[in-house]
C-alpha cells in the first residue's frame, strides 16, 4: 500500500541536500502533516505550485520540495482547503468520538505555521513511499 504525505520540512536540516537526488534525501518534519484532501493526497501540493509557478525538485524517489515563505505556506492552506467542505461546513467534516478530527489535525498545522519566521525558507514536502 502506498503512503503518502505532504508537510512542513525544515531545509536546514543537516541530512538534507535540496541539490541531490537520492535515496531519503527529504528533510524532517516541523509539524504534523497536512490532512488529506481531495481525490490525491499530494494533488493540492502539486497543483499548487504549477498554479504559482514555484520551481520544485524531486530529492526523493517520488519525494518532492519546494522552498517556501511562510507567506506562501498560508497561501498553499488557503489554496488546498479554503473552499473544502469538509474542512469549513460542519454538515461535512469527518468525525471521530464526537472530534473533527481533519479539522484538528490542520489547525495544529496552522498553529506551527503562525509561529514561523516571515523571513526564512521552508520546505514544503510531497512524497510518497
Amino acid at each position: 500500500m502506498t503512503c503518502c504525505s505532504t508537510y512542513i520540512g525544515d531545509l536546514d536540516d543537516p541530512k538534507f541536500n535540496f541539490n541531490v537526488f537520492k535515496s531519503g534525501n527529504l528533510p524532517c518534519s516541523l509539524a504534523p502533516d497536512f490532512p488529506s484532501v481531495g481525490r490525491h493526497y499530494n494533488g493540492p501540493f502539486h497543483e499548487w505550485v504549477k498554479a504559482r509557478q514555484i520551481p520544485v525538485k524531486e530529492t526523493d524517489h517520488s519525494g518532492y520540495v519546494a522552498q517556501v515563505t511562510k507567506a506562501q505556506l498560508e497561501d498553499y492552506i488557503e489554496f488546498a482547503y479554503g473552499s473544502e467542505p469538509s474542512y469549513n461546513d460542519p454538515a461535512h467534516m469527518l468525525m471521530w468520538d464526537g472530534v473533527a478530527y481533519l479539522v484538528k489535525q490542520l489547525d495544529e498545522v496552522k498553529a506551527v505555521v503562525a509561529h514561523l519566521d516571515a523571513q526564512k525558507f521552508y520546505a514544503l514536502v510531497a512524497e510518497c513511499d
